[in-house]
């Protein structure tokens, strides 16, 4: 294995778009500790460090079953960046460890392996590793410099790299505000469905209270309705007996002015007939011919409701009193009429028991 492949391993580094995901720069400076002394001629001697060995392998190494990657190539990417193979063995050195184990050491074609003393199989013989390893502690690598285009090539590639993780990082960042504002608002949305929620309940309780009342209100209005029609109909009916008492009343004034007119006519031939009795000359028969006058003054009328039939029904006896009466109210109603009676007949006749 004269070298290893920088390609495969510093691809692992690297995005889909062959920008470098690592700040290299950053890295060499952390890794530049500056010339090291030579000590390829004095080497320390550390007497006191246990040597690691491995343990004997089980069987013999095959060389086709070892890892080769020495046909692998540097690719141009890597030329160009400098990541490659180390260009030292290029310019005259060994490759990139100086004091590598596969530098300098000879091939022993002649090295069979020893059979294993436990009986197993055949172990490998020894090689000369030691000497390999005083070779590789003997002098330090010294770690290769980049020019200056290689290292603004490398700035450029992690600026890109920075510039696109912010503008991603920025994107999150957009992304999540973005969210939260959404949950926020969804946040705002639930409180506000709830309290609507709960309005909308108060305004179904309050709408069903309402309609509780509602419906009594109804109910109170069909009854009252019912209590108008009723009183209504019972003024209709109270309208008709108004109008009939009103005809009743009508015709009594006019029945009422008739015997107004009745009595009046009365009066005028009673008193022709009391004047006419007054003026015979026998005190004794003046009271009898007033009543007789009267009497006749009284079927003489016109018959009024059935006046006459109402005097034909009545006894003589009490046609007679009334006719007494009538004339004694005649003799209040004039008083000439009582003055001429008391000269002529006295107090009895005044008193109307003549």
């Amino acid at each position: 294995m004269d070298r290893f492949d920088s390609t495969a391993i510093f691809s692992i580094f690297k995005n889909e778009d062959g920008e470098n995901l690592l700040p290299f720069d950053e890295m060499a400076a952390l890794l530049d500790l500056g010339e090291l002394p030579d000590l390829s001629d004095n080497p320390p001697l550390i007497s006191n460090v246990p040597i690691a060995t491995a343990a004997e392998p089980a069987g013999p190494i095959k060389q086709e079953a070892l890892p080769t990657v020495s046909g692998i190539g540097d690719s141009e990417h890597t030329r160009a960046q400098g990541w490659g193979s180390n260009h030292s063995s290029d310019d005259g050195g060994d490759g990139d460890s100086g004091g590598s184990d596969m530098d300098g050491q000879p091939q022993h074609d002649n090295d069979a392996p020893s059979p294993s003393p436990f009986g197993g199989s055949p172990s490998p013989a020894p090689s000369n590793r030691t000497g390999s390893r005083g070779k590789a502690t003997s002098g330090v690598k010294k770690r290769r410099q980049r020019n200056a285009d290689q290292m603004e090539s490398n700035r450029v590639a992690q600026q890109k790299y920075r510039q696109r993780k912010k503008k991603e990082q920025s994107a999150l960042q957009q992304a999540v505000d973005m969210l939260t504002a959404q949950v926020t608002a969804l946040k705002a949305v639930e409180v506000r469905a709830s309290e609507l929620e709960s309005s909308n309940a108060a305004l179904r309780a309050s709408l069903s209270q309402q309609g509780a009342s509602l419906g009594l209100l109804q109910q109170h209005s069909a009854a009252q309705t019912a209590e108008l029609e009723a009183t209504r109909a019972a003024l209709v009916s109270s309208q008709a007996q108004v109008a009939a008492q009103g005809r009743a009343i009508v015709d009594q004034q006019a029945k009422l002015r008739l015997q107004e007119q009745v009595i009046a006519s009365l009066k005028d031939r009673l008193k022709e007939r009391i004047d006419e009795a007054l003026q015979h000359v026998v005190p004794g028969t003046v009271c009898e011919k007033m009543v007789a006058a009267v009497k006749a003054t009284l079927y003489g009328a016109k018959d009024v409701s059935g006046l006459q039939e109402t005097l034909a029904q009545l006894p003589e006896q009490l046609v007679t009193e009334l006719c007494k009466n009538i004339f004694h109210v005649c003799k209040e109603t004039w008083p000439e009429l009582r003055l001429r009676c008391s000269q002529q007949v006295g107090e009895a006749c005044m008193a109307g028991r003549a």
